[in-house]
């Protein structure tokens, strides 16, 4: 069990700096992209140009600046917040595993690790489901698919569902894990008040 924990730990170690590495990095990637777009020596011919069938409608996607700009900032914030909960939720872990290595799995600092990771993949999924419903949104409506649809005649009826592709149960189920650590806690530290 030490080795696997081990492994786990140097694996998330790992991913948690490459995390901290790369975000940075991408953000940079999509700034310097739109400093290119932004060029005025790249002619018109060369920018993209999507085409798309939804429903028998046809569309076609321009990668004009302002449809570029405001695509790629929210992309950003996207990244943002998806990264800053996997990387609060990786620190859960390690701090878990560190208890493991500790041969104390009924620690008072595993507990509260094991009730930070369920608020963080609770929390975390509602915020990043959130984010992705708003950016949905607010992208169907800057490039004008949702107008292009009612001009059609199909109504269209945008939904919000909190609990879709969501982890709440995953972080009820771990916020369990941690009453019953919590409880076994309890357990161990009356049979040692007994003896």
């Amino acid at each position: 069990m030490k080795k696997l924990a081990k492994y786990l730990d140097l694996f998330l170690k790992v991913g948690f700096w490459v995390l901290i590495i790369l975000s940075p990095l991408m953000i940079i990637t999509m700034v310097g992209v739109e400093t290119l777009m932004n060029n005025p020596a790249i002619p018109d011919t060369l920018k993209l140009e999507t085409n798309f069938v939804y429903h028998g409608l046809s569309f076609v996607m321009n990668s004009n600046l302002d449809n570029y700009n405001y695509m790629s900032w929210l992309s950003v914030i996207e990244l943002l917040i998806g990264n800053s909960v996997l990387l609060y939720n990786i620190v859960q872990i390690r701090g878990i595993l560190a208890g493991v290595l500790e041969d104390n799995p009924f620690s008072k600092q595993i507990i509260k690790c094991v009730k930070k990771l369920a608020y963080g993949i609770i929390i975390g999924s509602l915020i990043f489901s959130t984010t992705q419903a708003i950016i949905n949104y607010l992208s169907l409506n800057h490039l004008n698919i949702l107008e292009s649809l009612y001009q059609a005649g199909i109504e269209v009826n945008y939904t919000f569902n909190i609990f879709e592709n969501s982890l709440i149960v995953e972080g009820l189920l771990v916020l369990l894990l941690a009453h019953v650590f919590q409880y076994g806690l309890q357990l161990q530290e009356e049979y040692d008040a007994t003896l």
